[in-house]
């Protein structure tokens, strides 16, 4: 039998067992989070020379050495706090910043990158279609245009300005220009009308343009890594009515009263004050995001602007109960059923 249990191959599992997680473990006595491969949580860092920086550090993990941490030590952890913010590293998105978009089309391959003052935000990069590898290398540089673009709507939406940097300079001449053009580059363009940009040439590959690997290399199958970019999408597009933009539900917030104590509470944790009463109930349900404050998904509307959005829901005359479920699944305020069906009382079609 202990023959027989030799030959049998032993099952995978995509957890740890406990019998691999006692191996990885023993000796040890200080620990960081678990991770799904090893026991131990690890940061893996692409920094040249890391060996060299980090070894004042990894003789201290070495049994026969006596821990101390020096001057050798506390420079190696510096230097490697140093790197890690170096522009290698993806920072975060802030709208108050320049934003640069860098694109690259390969016969292969679109790439696109999103940067601000040199520090890179997010990559994207996808393989061509068998039909678009048929396309002119002209279309391809434009396609690529469409894809970083859009791409990156969830930070580009609503910014007045930024900037597109192709290596393909006939590019320039066909968005700027309002000559006729074949039918599939005049679509592309209608797509890219939403969006405030300007289009800059720079020549060059590699470290003048790293989109240029990324379009030279894409993923060899299609990666959905935008579930949230599209729920996000979402909201911003459906969470205000048409006629009413974020710009004025920021401005209206920012000068009504009681709403500027509710961004206090949200943000403090207190919610003593009596002009806030009204939110207490839903407090879990609040935050704040530039200045809009949210419930959940919904934007909570401010006073100046409640009565306006109900005439904007009630546009169609659907009813009472219709257009009650219609500005709910949008937007709140305080006693806003009440309000409607006060509004909507008047109202001989939907009755």
């Amino acid at each position: 039998m202990r023959e027989a249990n030799k030959a049998i191959k032993r099952e995978r599992h995509p957890m740890p067992t406990i019998e691999d997680l006692i191996n990885e473990l023993n000796g040890s006595t200080v620990f960081s989070r678990i991770d799904l491969h090893q026991a131990f949580h690890q940061l893996e860092l692409y920094i040249k020379s890391c060996s060299t920086i980090t070894e004042p550090l990894r003789k201290l993990t070495r049994n026969s050495q006596k821990w101390q941490w020096g001057k050798d030590q506390n420079k190696a952890f510096n230097k490697l706090k140093d790197k890690l913010t170096q522009v290698g590293v993806m920072a975060y998105f802030d709208p108050k910043k320049e934003t640069e978009i860098l694109v690259d089309a390969s016969p292969c391959g679109l790439g696109a990158i999103l940067t601000q003052q040199g520090k890179i935000v997010c990559y994207a990069s996808r393989a061509l279609t068998d039909v678009e590898t048929r396309y002119s290398q002209t279309e391809r540089e434009m396609l690529v245009v469409v894809y970083g673009v859009e791409r990156f709507h969830m930070y580009l939406n609503g910014s007045p300005d930024f900037t597109v940097t192709t290596d393909h300079k006939p590019l320039l001449g066909i968005i700027r220009s309002m000559k006729p053009c074949s039918a599939r580059i005049a679509r592309w363009r209608l797509r890219l009308m939403p969006y405030q940009f300007k289009l800059i040439y720079r020549p060059g590959k590699d470290e003048a343009n790293p989109a240029d690997y990324l379009s030279r290399h894409p993923p060899a199958k299609p990666i959905r890594d935008n579930e949230g970019e599209r729920y996000i999408r979402y909201i911003a597009n459906t969470s205000v009515p048409n006629a009413l933009s974020l710009d004025e539900v920021r401005k209206a917030t920012s000068l009504d009263e009681q709403l500027k104590n509710v961004m206090s509470a949200i943000m403090t944790g207190r919610w003593n004050d009596k002009s806030v009463s009204a939110f207490k109930s839903v407090k879990e349900e609040l935050s704040v995001f530039d200045g809009i404050i949210l419930r959940q998904n919904r934007v909570v509307i401010p006073t100046s602007l409640q009565m306006q959005v109900i005439r904007l829901a009630h546009a169609s005359h659907q009813g009472i109960v219709k257009t009650k479920q219609l500005i709910r699944e949008k937007v709140w305020f305080p006693g806003i059923d009440q309000q409607v069906e006060s509004h909507l009382r008047g109202c001989i079609p939907c009755l």
